[in-house]
């Protein structure tokens, strides 16, 4: 054994492909020889190419084991398409001829079967199996696994996009969640498309799109990450008998896990967005105490804020987050203001607390009350988060009055003393750049003067994951995406469900939505309260 592994001269940290030694089809069919790559923001190591790689290939004359995709579509990079949670018996052997070429090595059948004997690639069901097994890629013990010792397929298991959800976690720190944004990244994932689940051998989409599989599964579909020409999404409906690639981290002991967690806490607070889960605060080592699960989105409000964190994160850092939450004495399924840990003008500003409420006929979540409100404010004496307006002019209940797109950073807050007067908390300037840093209302100037901005920008607020979000985390504004009253349009659901679409049916409906005016653009001034 000993001189049979040296004559191959492999390099140092090579890590073979789990078959490399085992024969399919009387041959060595699996000779892939791969390298760790670790990626910085997360501390999480994968292999630096799809499993089959040609250049992992120690067959091929392409044969370059450090070498990664160079582009999206380097088929040299593709790789095999496994069906989910099968051996690597040879179905999955690709012969890729160019960037839109590519056959599988061996046929096909439709023969379903529990543990395939032969290396043809079984069409026409959902499953390839007669039976059902969600276990066969489920930790790197599994029955059929395929990746090399040590490493595993990545796993989602709370299915959502969370801390736990091992590839959503890596497309966070990509520089955007396209085909882009994977070729640019630490694993250089490239495009080489999938093999089709019904009566034949084509593979599609080769060269513009991609599927990778998770180690995940829920009955006769699998999760997988898929890779469209503008974006890239988690796909809990999965075929099984669709052909996708695999692409292998590297499993944990537990204090490689906490190490990791403890790296992505302290990148996650850099960038003032977090998707800590409790699940994982409990893996941290030794263990942390007195984790409540129903503070979870309130330790990520933490981390989001300006509060202190190295990077990585300590263990004793993490600790004083869990104490310093606990200690606030929060009601249950409490909702932090998204800047609720972050300070504004040196102090903490936006201590705003708030609950969820839902409308039972459109089945929506929202806030139950606007963002600022005086009686979400923990700062003040009239703090009561269970409290929504109790008529529409009700003043502890307007909130604050936001510039489209624009930071909660202080140029919102609203002092309100009555249900007809309220003065901003901090004054009005004309400026003529896009770098705001302060809390200064912007007014109009000259031909720009319908937006705060020099450089206008639609994303902002689009979307949960915006630049500058003002909203919780885990929520959004509404959207309007046809821009039409539609069952898209949220905001118009929401209304046909009142009593009347007037300040009437506002206050009366589940929102208890308030009428608190607005404030002017020529000069700052808050005009029509309790109006409008």
């Amino acid at each position: 054994m000993i001189d049979e592994v040296n004559a191959l001269n492999l390099p140092d940290n090579a890590i073979l492909d789990r078959n490399f030694y085992k024969k399919t089809n009387g041959k060595f069919e699996h000779r892939f020889v791969y390298f760790p790559v670790t990626n910085s923001n997360t501390g999480r190591t994968w292999l630096n190419n799809n499993l089959g790689a040609d250049y992992a290939n120690l067959n091929s004359s392409d044969y370059n084991p450090s070498q990664q995709a160079t582009a999206g579509n380097d088929h040299l990079a593709y790789g095999s398409l496994f069906q989910w949670g099968r051996k690597a018996d040879g179905h999955e052997l690709i012969n890729w001829t160019g960037n839109k070429n590519g056959t599988k090595k061996y046929g096909h059948t439709q023969t379903k079967s529990n543990d395939p004997s032969n290396s043809l690639y079984i069409i026409g069901s959902n499953d390839w199996r007669v039976y059902s097994n969600d276990t066969l890629w489920a930790s790197k013990s599994s029955k059929n696994s395929v990746c090399p010792v040590g490493y595993r397929l990545p796993l989602d298991p709370n299915g959502a996009n969370d801390g736990e959800n091992e590839w959503y976690q890596e497309t966070q720190t990509w520089s955007s969640k396209n085909p882009s944004g994977a070729i640019n990244s630490v694993l250089k994932l490239p495009m080489s498309g999938f093999s089709y689940h019904v009566s034949n051998d084509d593979i599609g989409e080769i060269g513009n799109e991609a599927s990778y599989w998770f180690g995940s599964a829920n009955r006769s579909t699998a999760k997988s990450l898929d890779f469209y020409p503008k974006n890239a999404y988690s796909n809990a409906n999965s075929v099984k008998t669709f052909g996708f690639n695999v692409r292998c981290i590297k499993d944990q002991t537990p204090a490689e896990k906490t190490d990791s967690i403890l790296k992505e806490i302290g990148n996650e607070h850099r960038n003032h967005k977090s998707t800590v889960t409790v699940a994982q605060l409990r893996a941290i080592t030794p263990a942390l105490s007195d984790i409540k699960y129903r503070y979870e989105n309130t330790y990520r409000s933490y981390i989001e804020g300006d509060t202190h964190f190295s990077s990585p994160a300590t263990r004793d850092e993490v600790q004083q987050m869990i104490t310093e939450v606990n200690n606030l004495n929060l009601p249950d399924n409490a909702i932090l203001d998204r800047s609720f840990f972050k300070k504004t003008n040196g102090v903490f500003e936006h201590r705003f607390v708030y609950r969820p409420v839902t409308n039972p006929n459109t089945g929506r979540t929202w806030l139950n009350n606007n963002l600022g409100a005086e009686c979400a404010n923990k700062n003040s004496y009239k703090y009561n988060p269970f409290r929504q307006a109790y008529r529409s002019n009700d003043y502890l209940a307007y909130g604050s009055l936001f510039q489209w797109g624009r930071e909660a950073d202080g140029h919102e807050l609203i002092n309100w003393s009555s249900a007809t007067t309220g003065t901003p908390k901090y004054d009005a300037t004309f400026t003529t750049t896009d770098v705001v840093s302060d809390a200064l209302f912007i007014i109009e100037r000259g031909a720009n003067r319908y937006d705060w901005k020099m450089t206008q920008d639609d994303t902002l607020w689009a979307n949960e994951s915006s630049p500058n979000n003002v909203c919780p985390v885990g929520y959004r504004l509404p959207l309007n995406p046809n821009r039409a009253n539609d069952s898209e349009n949220e905001w118009y659901q929401e209304t046909q469900t009142w009593s009347s679409k007037d300040p009437s049916g506002a206050i009366s409906s589940v929102l208890r939505l308030t009428i608190s005016g607005y404030r002017n653009h020529f000069n700052g001034n808050v005009k029509q309260i309790g109006a409008i």
